[in-house]
């Protein structure tokens, strides 16, 4: 997965922090662990506060994204270290189930959570992080809608707008260094941030496809366990039956209702959130599987912080090569 946003180099605020009225909450103690103290890790936000659309301007540093007709604004960002025995990876799909599941885990272990809110944020935060006898843990970001004060705001289907984690690692309170967060936009909660395009993991009553405006999608592709791999939905390299497809579709506000759209032709939300559905129902009509692997790759390049290049591309390689690729994997249950 390519999480790496390709920005110009933000300028150092660093003289304002005095003036700056940014707030960090340190959450109350966990019960779970005990009161021996752990080590303590520092963040920087500088690569969050990209992933996440941050502009590289004073009024961006000073009151926060703003929301706009291609994206959700992040108020809030709640960061720290997570007991769990199993790590998350990327194939684990965001859903309301796994933000509730984040949330009950975070809550056990608040004492090493630490919310920042992003208006006037500094350049790093600090936080503690579990002792040797806690066993394993997960660093976790959940971007929020809104400036929350505590966790048990975190409602799942309505605040998160990013879900970022060490994809695939646990730690301990002696391997801290070296903290890289891979943030996922939220795109399969009860209200899904704008630039989303994802799946749902079900099968029954039907497919579906929750897609946002802003989002380009560069392929949905279907796993072929007989060895061919990825096959584009709608694609020629595809089976037949399907929709054709002309990636990159690339979704707008006010776009035109058309059934070709395309290409250099933008695309209306509903529409082709309706084709993906009906060309993923035609795919897998007769399937005989008990689940099956879809992959959804996207870029954002109305995002604020894409670059002049990313944003002037129409088509999936130069996307590719110019633009930050977030991937959804999704299992579809039969």
């Amino acid at each position: 997965m390519n999480t790496q946003q390709k920005n110009p180099p933000m300028y150092s605020f660093r003289w304002l922090l005095p003036l700056l009225l940014g707030t960090v909450l340190t959450l109350g103690s966990c019960a779970e662990w005990n009161d021996n103290p752990g080590n303590t890790v520092r963040v920087s936000l500088y690569d969050i506060r990209n992933q996440m659309g941050f502009e590289n301007t004073l009024s961006t540093l000073l009151n926060g994204p703003e929301d706009s007709a291609a994206t959700t604004g992040v108020q809030a960002l709640v960061i720290g270290a997570m007991k769990t025995d199993v790590a998350y990876t990327e194939n684990d799909t965001i859903t309301v189930a796994l933000v509730d599941e984040i949330k009950a885990k975070a809550e056990a272990s608040a004492q090493y959570f630490t919310i920042v809110h992003l208006a006037g944020s500094p350049d790093f935060v600090e936080f503690e992080v579990p002792p040797a006898t806690a066993g394993t843990w997960q660093m976790v970001a959940i971007g929020t809608k809104s400036a929350i004060t505590s966790l048990n705001q975190l409602t799942g289907g309505d605040e998160a707008v990013y879900v970022g984690m060490e994809f695939g690692t646990l730690r301990t309170s002696d391997n801290t260094a070296n903290v890289d967060l891979t943030l996922q936009r939220a795109c399969l909660l009860n209200s899904p941030p704008l630039g989303c395009a994802q799946i749902t993991a079900t099968a029954v009553p039907g497919f579906s496809a929750n897609v946002t405006t802003g989002v380009e999608i560069l392929s949905v592709d279907v796993w072929d366990s007989t060895g061919a791999g990825w096959l584009p939905l709608g694609s020629t390299s595809a089976l037949d039956g399907q929709l054709s497809f002309l990636y990159p579709l690339k979704v707008r506000a006010g776009a035109a209702v058309s059934t070709s759209c395309g290409g250099a032709t933008e695309c209306e939300q509903s529409t082709i959130a309706g084709q993906l559905a009906l060309s993923l129902a035609t795919y897998f009509n007769g399937y005989n599987g008990a689940t099956a692997d879809v992959r959804v790759r996207t870029t954002h390049q109305l995002n604020p912080a894409a670059t002049a290049a990313c944003a002037n591309q129409s088509t999936v390689g130069l996307l590719e090569v110019e633009c930050s690729i977030e991937t959804y994997y999704t299992t579809i249950v039969f």
